[in-house]
């Protein structure tokens, strides 16, 4: 076998990329300078004052799926510490 040979293509799946990466981009803030600040809003609108995951998004700056995640995380955080 030559070289050339030794270097074809062989089925297997190709690497999508060989460089190190970080998993996922920055979090969002919305209107606010820090991620915490934005949970403690979201927090303070929804458990408190009731209001929707849509009607927070629109006051915060972020979109509706983003207050939704934000409190499906903390309310699966707070599951899994009382369960330990």
């Amino acid at each position: 076998m030559t070289d050339s040979e030794d270097n074809l293509y062989d089925g297997g799946r190709h690497p999508q990329s060989t460089k190190p990466m970080k998993k996922g981009g920055q979090h969002t803030r919305g209107k606010y300078k820090t991620r915490e600040e934005l949970e403690e809003v979201i927090f303070d609108r929804y458990f408190n004052r009731g209001y929707s995951f849509k009607r927070i998004g629109r006051i915060v700056g972020v979109s509706y799926t983003t207050v939704g995640n934000i409190i499906k995380a903390w309310k699966e955080k707070q599951n899994g510490l009382k369960d330990n």
